[in-house]
């Protein structure tokens, strides 16, 4: 009787699936492990974090942030509904955190210019945040954010400053742990 070519398709990643399980029938008094999933889905691009409109974070200035420290954020994926000054930083996702006003974080800073001088570059380099554009001259940078300084330069054009902020791996979530994920729609 001839296979379907959809049985013939799946046929031998079942069998190899099953042949990774551990035999549970050679071992009745041990317990049964899964092998561990593999992550299906690695963002190659991270949203850009706003501490009170003014100072840029990555991974390690954000889980500085209890939940109860927020009192306000927005979420922009959108250029039109973004403010001018920070649309260059929507392609990848922007949230502007606004922190209640007893909550005292201790994140040391720099602004562009303080960077620019540290590396001893003309005024006239531009910045960019992990590829984007950074337009806003007034925005600092958390130093503990900042993974690494990539100085692109052109002949006859000025040097272009890319800060490629931290990024860790995520926390490990609890056993029971139920995770939804979906989709949203753009108005």
């Amino acid at each position: 009787m001839p296979h379907s070519p959809l049985r013939s398709a799946l046929l031998p990643g079942l069998v190899a699936a099953l042949l990774a399980l551990p035999a549970r029938a050679q071992q009745p008094d041990s317990v049964f492990h899964p092998p561990a999933l593999q992550p299906v889905f690695v963002p190659k691009y991270f949203p850009v974090y706003l501490l009170n409109a003014r100072l840029i974070v990555g991974d390690r200035g954000l889980r500085a942030i209890g939940p109860q420290a927020i009192q306000n954020f927005e979420l922009y994926r959108s250029v039109l509904a973004t403010p001018v000054r920070w649309r260059s930083l929507v392609p990848h996702g922007l949230m502007v955190l606004t922190l209640k006003k007893e909550v005292r974080l201790r994140l040391s800073s720099r602004s562009q210019a303080q960077i620019r001088r540290r590396l001893k570059l003309p005024a006239a380099a531009r910045f960019e945040l992990d590829g984007l554009p950074l337009e806003d001259a007034k925005l600092r940078i958390a130093t503990a954010d900042i993974e690494a300084l990539d100085i692109k330069t052109a002949p006859g054009a000025a040097p272009v400053i890319n800060v490629r902020l931290v990024r860790l791996p995520p926390r490990p979530h609890p056993p029971g742990t139920i995770l939804i994920q979906g989709l949203t729609r753009q108005q």
